[in-house]
């Protein structure tokens, strides 16, 4: 985008909500190519962490485990090194990323579970979808995109969404299919 570039046009007094998540790139150098900034810093970041640093200390092959990506550090200990087994591998870049997409998916999952036989209301629905977190919106990324009618997807997608209709429907207080 260039500045003065119109990025939404909504009819005069009415409001339409609009979420904006820009994307920023980084020029390599005598290139023409502008990769996705938080990809290039998170690729470098693994890269220190599970390469760099290990071999620096070590001055061997990689050691396993590799260095967590983050681990709780408020918490105070005798030994770090005993925090490090329980320290999660999902980078910031990671955490973004689910962020990013959960705030995308949960308003359209309302639409989408709502519409399936025996769900709960849609104000259940986005009460469960919001009492998730990011990285409990996992189940999302089974959801598999189908542009021809391919059976598996669609009957493995179906069965993703029953699971999650149920889900809400036991945080509603429902009785959950089957049970």
């Amino acid at each position: 985008m260039q500045a003065g570039e119109v990025i939404a046009e909504t009819p005069r007094g009415q409001h339409i909500p609009v979420a904006l998540f820009p994307t920023i790139g980084i020029n390599r150098p005598g290139t023409e190519r502008w990769p996705v900034l938080m990809k290039e810093l998170d690729e470098l970041a693994t890269w220190v962490r599970t390469q760099a640093v290990p071999r620096l200390i070590t001055g061997i092959e990689l050691p396993a485990p590799p260095l967590p990506a983050r681990y709780e550090i408020s918490v105070g200990r005798e030994d770090e090194r005993s925090a490090l087994p329980s320290g999660l591998a999902t980078s910031a870049a990671q955490f973004d990323s689910d962020r990013l997409g959960a705030a995308a998916v949960r308003p359209e999952m309302v639409e989408t579970i709502v519409q399936m036989g025996n769900s709960p209301s849609a104000a259940q629905i986005s009460a469960w979808l919001e009492s998730l977190s990011d990285q409990d919106l996992a189940q999302m990324r089974e959801l598999r995109v189908t542009a021809t009618y391919e059976p598996e997807i669609v009957l493995s997608n179906f069965a993703v969404l029953g699971q999650m209709r149920d889900d809400a429907r036991g945080f509603s207080g429902l009785p959950v299919d089957g049970a």
